[in-house]
């Protein structure tokens, strides 16, 4: 099996704070369009419309038809496992500390349940991993990584829009019919559909690149382009959607305290014990790198646009998103040195 990560543990890192930072630099963009009155309010709400309605379900789309087989759910199967009990222990541990720590609005705990359980689940896992481990292992990487998007995208356009949803107009908040309603939106439309569509093997294969007949090709590449703009609109949305926020008295140490600490310490702490004393000490090199990586990420982007979308409370959101990325520049390198470091995981 070829080395896990390239020689020298220092140039190992340089990828991660290349990637994170680049991150950084796209939404600065958005929030010096916002700063510099480039993009008005109506503007940044136009762009969140088109972001979250036809991009997202673009993306989703063209991906759940690619990747989304027997062969990959059976090599994903413990990341699957694996992230499905990591976000609803996170999500209660969350609820836990709201209720040890009351003194909120329910709205704002709801964010907070969801700040601390859903983690950017593509953005930076999936480059960060594949800058670490050589080519050779690349696509089996893609897979692992894959599998956590699975869940993350399944549960953040479903649970997490629920959680997200604004109150209404009695402030008692949204109903089930409400929520059910507000999670049945267009991202989740589109993975149901690529789902269903993975089946019909001419579309499965054309999804893939393999070439097809034209009447399936044109729609399918014009979905891949579409698509293929999520992650830098996405950082660029949330840089607008900051820029419009103020951080004085949005955040508190109750609002902000909460999702970081469960999210950046507890949750990959807990992670690298597993993976190293406890019950996944187990699993491949390649699976552990995944893991440690994915359960140390800040939380979604994507919560902020879907808080902004669906009424929530995006000021909340997007400005904990920015001191947490701002903090996981710190956190995650140290928690993937760990794991890369500790005995056994180098073959």
């Amino acid at each position: 099996m070829p080395p896990l990560i390239p020689p020298g543990l220092a140039d190992a890192f340089a990828p991660v704070l290349g990637t994170m930072t680049t991150l950084f630099l796209i939404a600065f963009l958005g929030y010096l369009a916002v700063r510099l009155r480039i993009v008005d309010e109506p503007g940044v709400s136009a762009l969140i419309r088109l972001l979250i309605d036809l991009i997202v379900p673009a993306k989703m789309l063209t991906s759940m038809m690619a990747g989304i087989n027997r062969e990959t759910l059976s090599q994903c199967g413990v990341v699957i496992l694996v992230m499905v009990c990591w976000t609803m222990g996170t999500l209660l541990l969350g609820v836990l500390a709201t209720r040890l720590w009351p003194g909120g609005e329910r709205r704002r705990d709801h964010a907070i349940w969801a700040l601390s359980s859903m983690q950017n689940g593509i953005y930076i896992p999936l480059p960060l991993v594949l800058a670490l481990v050589p080519a050779a292992i690349q696509t089996e990487a893609t897979i692992y990584v894959g599998g956590a998007v699975l869940v993350m995208v399944l549960l953040q356009w479903s649970l997490g829009v629920m959680l997200l949803r604004g109150e209404s107009a009695d402030g008692s908040g949204p109903t089930l019919r409400e929520s059910l309603r507000g999670a049945f939106n267009p991202p989740m439309v589109a993975i149901l559909a690529g789902l269903a569509l993975s089946f019909v093997p001419a579309l499965s294969a054309v999804a893939k690149g393999q070439p097809g007949p034209a009447l399936l090709e044109i729609p399918v590449r014009a979905a891949e382009m579409v698509g293929s703009a999520l992650g830098p609109v996405a950082m660029i949305v949330l840089g607008m959607m900051i820029g419009g926020c103020r951080l004085r008295g949005v955040l508190t140490p109750r609002t902000l305290g909460i999702p970081l600490v469960i999210r950046l310490f507890v949750s990959p702490l807990v992670m690298l014990w597993c993976l190293t004393s406890g019950p996944l000490a187990w699993v491949s090199p390649l699976v552990a790198l995944v893991l440690i990586v994915q359960s140390g990420t800040p939380p979604a982007t994507n919560l902020s646009i879907a808080a902004r979308r669906f009424g929530g409370d995006w000021e909340l959101v997007a400005s904990a998103l920015l001191v947490t990325y701002l903090s996981a520049l710190a956190t995650l390198p140290v928690f993937t040195a760990l794991i890369l470091a500790r005995g056994g995981l180098m073959p």
